[in-house]
């Protein structure tokens, strides 16, 4: 069951584009995002201007998303509505190359199962891209001990595959 509170995210778009721009930059300087590849994306927590959103142009990706919330996804985004906090769907027995878990794992109560989930849900080789806030950032240090809360929270960027096989497009 939804909390009311939730419903202020069925329509959010996401306010830091940079740090979606800053993954997109990174899987193509690697060439995850090559034509010849074939590949499955598993974006959790799934808003507008999300990594999906930015990938649209390359139809060799299968792209996959999930939210709490339900949510009307571009063209060629397949959407499951689901609690992460209850695990995470199947997917068929999909496997994916790359998991994004855009500002989420903060939201989770168990985040060790949540990271076991992802872990079954990873291609052999598959790779796991985290972004949280980052309340230490640099410009909150200085507000901190003046007694003020940050104004906004940078976002930190976790990437690291969490199958120690080479990476092979799928």
């Amino acid at each position: 069951m939804q909390d009311e509170k939730q419903q202020i995210f069925e329509s959010f778009e996401v306010p830091d584009k940079g740090r979606i721009l800053k993954v997109k930059s990174w899987l193509q300087k690697r060439g995850f995002l090559a034509n010849t590849n074939k590949i499955k994306i598993l974006e959790i927590g799934y808003s507008k201007g999300g990594l999906l959103d930015n990938l649209l142009e390359y139809s060799n990706i299968g792209k996959y998303a999930v939210d709490i919330n339900q949510k009307t996804t571009e063209r060629d985004v397949k959407f499951y509505q689901f609690d992460c906090n209850n695990g995470l769907p199947d997917f068929n027995g999909i496997r994916f190359n790359i998991i994004f878990a855009g500002e989420v794992i903060e939201h989770i109560i168990d985040d060790e199962r949540f990271l076991s989930e992802i872990n079954k849900l990873l291609a052999p080789g598959g790779i796991l891209i985290l972004t949280t806030p980052n309340l230490f950032f640099l410009v909150n240090r200085f507000l901190f001990p003046f007694g003020k809360m940050p104004f906004f929270a940078y976002a930190l960027i976790i990437i690291t595959s969490m199958i120690k096989k080479p990476y092979r497009p799928l």
